[in-house]
């Protein structure tokens, strides 16, 4: 009975040599290491696939935004720039990157006024679109009057620009290129304005082409 025991501990069959079912659970304990290596390697494909997917959305939402946002800042500068030709009498000087507009003969005098003017800018320097007009505090004594005829409005304004007398209004950011054209040689003559304007933002640019029809005109 004692030696049936240990013949039973020891895994050996009972009915002949050969080695008892027992000594299969190593077999079937290596069968499963198989699949629970091929269960990390599946899993880490799984894994990879999501992340390349995951990497790529962000992505696509990611330049999704950047167009938003260079399309919308193109936009409002534009807005700005036609709003402001179409509310003003009368170019006074304009050129690279600049424009001069006499608004309105509030003084009702014929004569372009410091209070009536309005310089446009953009800086190359930092691509911002700025307008430069007196505060409605002018001083009544500052309130200069200018020779239509006679003045250079360019020289004027860009000598007095952020000053307290005509100070700054940001408009827009990342303006990369702004060109206008005439209807006119001479720009007190002009009545309309064409007008192109490109920002540029995240490697994504967006470029905006108008146009304005100055009032009395």
């Amino acid at each position: 009975m004692l030696a049936k025991t240990v013949i039973r501990s020891v895994g050996v069959c009972l009915r002949g040599p050969a080695p008892c079912r027992s000594f299969g659970r190593g077999w079937r304990a290596g069968t499963t290491l198989v699949e629970v290596l091929l269960a990390l390697t599946v899993t880490s494909l799984v894994a990879a696939a999501v992340a390349a997917l995951l990497f790529s959305t962000s992505y696509g939402t990611s330049s999704h935004d950047d167009m938003r946002d260079v399309l919308v800042s193109n936009e409002v500068a534009a807005t700005r720039l036609g709003a402001a030709l179409r509310a003003s009498k009368m170019v006074l000087a304009k050129g690279d990157n600049y424009l001069v507009l006499w608004m309105a003969d509030t003084e009702v005098n014929d004569e372009p006024d410091l209070s009536e003017l309005r310089r446009v800018e953009r800086d190359p320097a930092t691509n911002e679109l700025r307008s430069y007009r007196a505060p409605a505090s002018l001083p009544k004594e500052d309130d200069t009057m200018y020779e239509l005829v006679s003045t250079d409005f360019n020289a004027i304004t860009d000598a007095m620009k952020g000053s307290a007398n005509l100070p700054e209004t940001l408009w827009a950011t990342d303006v990369t290129e702004w060109t206008t054209t005439a209807d006119a040689a001479d720009p007190h003559n002009e009545g309309f304005v064409g007008f192109r304007i490109t920002t540029s933002m995240h490697g994504v640019s967006a470029t905006k082409v108008g146009g304005a029809t100055l009032k009395n005109h």
